[in-house]
């Protein structure tokens, strides 16, 4: 298969720390509109 659909990548330790910086970044511009993850310490 020469064009994948997905592609398995290594895990990088940083992720979680990026992905809460994103997941802020959202929550700060949608607003109320944001979607929340009840089960996540970080909302």
């Amino acid at each position: 298969m020469t064009n994948p659909k997905y592609e398995i990548v290594d895990y990088k330790a940083y992720w979680p720390q990026e992905f809460a910086q994103i997941a802020r970044q959202l929550r700060e511009g949608l607003g109320d509109l944001a979607l929340r993850n009840v089960f996540s310490p970080t909302c």
